[in-house]
C-alpha cells in the first residue's frame, strides 16, 4: 500500500493549488439611458440663387378694330378697372350711319317678300281657276260640246298659269334669300358699331396709355395695356446645368422682394 502515498500527495497539492484567493473583478458598469428615434430617407431640395421679372400672367393690349378718330379714353395707368368698364370711346357716326342704312334695307326687302307672298298667292288662285276650267272644256270636249281649239286654248291657259306660279315661286324665293342676307347686314353694321366702345376684357389694371382723345385709333395698333392682377408669372433665366435640376408641374420656394419686406412663397414650374 505505500506507492499509494505519493500519488495522493500529488492530487492534494494540485487540490490546494486550485483554491488559490480569487483576483479583484472591477465593478459593473452603470446603465445610462439612451433615446431612440426612426430615421427616414427623403429628397433634400437644391438651392441656387437667380434673379428673375414677376409679369402679370394674363396681359391684352386695348386695340381697335375699325379705324375711326378717338372721343374719350376712360383710364390711366395704375387705374383698376373691372371686366366689361368701358375704356376707349370711338367715334361711331359712320357706323351708325351704315347700320341705319342696313336697317332700311332690310325693311325694304321684307316689304318685297311681302309683295311676293301675294303674286304666289294670285298664281295659285290662277292656277285653279285654270284648271277648273281646262276640266271642264275638256268633259265638254269628250262630249263633242267644245270645239277642238276651245280646249286648246284651255290647254293654253293652264300652262301660262302654271309658269306664272312657278316664275312667283322663284321671285319670292329670292325675295327670301334678299331678306336673310338683308338681316345679317344689318347684324353686322350692329357689331361693326359696337367696336366703337372698347371694354376690359377682365378685371385689371391699366399699365400703359398709347391714345389721346382726338387721335385716330388704326386697326391692331395698341391704345392701352391691360393687366391681371389675380396671378403673376415669374420669368427666371438660367444656364444649362441649372435647368436640367428644374422640371414642369414642380414646387418651388421662391423668395421674392427685397429685405426687409422679402417674402417666401411657394410657385409651380409651368414652362421651360
Amino acid at each position: 500500500m505505500k506507492p499509494i502515498v505519493p500519488i495522493v500527495l500529488a492530487l492534494t497539492l494540485l487540490s490546494t493549488g486550485c483554491r488559490t484567493a480569487p483576483a479583484d473583478t472591477p465593478p459593473a458598469a452603470p446603465v445610462v439611458p439612451a433615446a431612440t428615434m426612426r430615421v427616414h430617407a427623403r429628397d433634400w431640395p437644391s438651392t441656387f440663387e437667380a434673379g428673375g421679372i414677376v409679369r402679370a400672367r394674363v396681359t391684352a393690349d386695348i386695340a381697335s378694330r375699325v379705324m375711326a378718330s378717338v372721343i374719350s379714353v376712360h383710364g390711366r395707368p395704375g387705374d383698376r378697372v373691372t371686366r366689361g368698364t368701358p375704356l376707349v370711346t370711338l367715334d361711331a357716326r359712320e357706323l351708325t350711319a351704315a347700320e341705319r342704312h342696313a336697317d332700311a334695307m332690310s325693311d325694304a326687302s321684307a316689304q318685297q317678300t311681302r309683295a311676293a307672298e301675294g303674286a304666289v298667292r294670285a298664281a295659285d288662285a290662277a292656277v285653279t281657276l285654270a284648271e277648273t276650267t281646262y276640266d271642264r272644256i275638256r268633259s265638254l270636249h269628250d262630249r263633242r260640246s267644245a270645239t277642238p281649239q276651245e280646249l286648246d286654248r284651255a290647254t293654253a291657259a293652264l300652262d301660262a298659269a302654271r309658269a306664272q306660279r312657278t316664275s312667283a315661286q322663284a321671285t319670292l324665293d329670292a325675295t327670301i334669300a334678299s331678306r336673310t342676307a338683308a338681316t345679317a347686314a344689318v347684324d353686322a353694321a350692329a357689331i361693326a358699331r359696337s367696336y366703337t366702345t372698347l371694354t376690359a376684357p377682365f378685371d385689371g389694371i391699366i399699365t400703359t396709355r398709347a391714345i389721346e382723345p382726338g387721335d385716330m385709333a388704326t386697326p391692331g395698333v395698341r391704345l392701352l395695356t391691360l393687366e391681371d392682377t389675380t396671378g403673376a408669372r415669374l420669368e427666371v433665366t438660367l444656364d444649362e446645368a441649372r435647368a436640367a435640376r428644374i422640371a414642369v408641374s414642380r414646387t418651388a420656394h421662391i423668395l421674392l422682394g427685397n429685405a426687409p419686406d422679402a417674402a417666401w412663397v411657394d410657385a409651380t414650374v409651368s414652362e421651360i
